[in-house]
């Protein structure tokens, strides 16, 4: 669609970006945050190593969504809670899998 010089679309309505409300991003950071919290602790709490690699990569999923939404005065203390967290569960599926000679 190719707007006009002076901000309105080609069918006259007004063009903004569409985001979301500023009340509603704290809350889906939160609600991220903890998706991706409560799923490394799920990672912690398995022995599998399929289900540690599954959480490891959920848990990014969801925390980089989290950090998404969350506001820009907390993002930097919240990234570097959660890069700790994915990489000790990392280096304990690392641990655990070359500990142990071949079959």
């Amino acid at each position: 669609m190719i707007l006009p010089s002076d901000g309105r679309s080609v069918s006259g309505y007004a063009w903004r970006p569409r985001d979301c409300s500023p009340h509603l991003t704290p809350m889906l950071a939160l609600t991220f945050l903890s998706l991706g919290f409560g799923i490394i602790a799920f990672g912690f709490r398995t022995r599998d190593e399929v289900y540690q690699l599954a959480a490891t990569i959920a848990a990014s999923l969801s925390l980089v969504l989290g950090l998404i939404f969350a506001p820009p005065l907390f993002q930097v203390s919240l990234e570097i809670a959660s890069i700790a967290a994915v990489f000790s569960l990392c280096m304990r599926c690392v641990k655990n899998s070359c500990g142990e000679p071949p079959a």
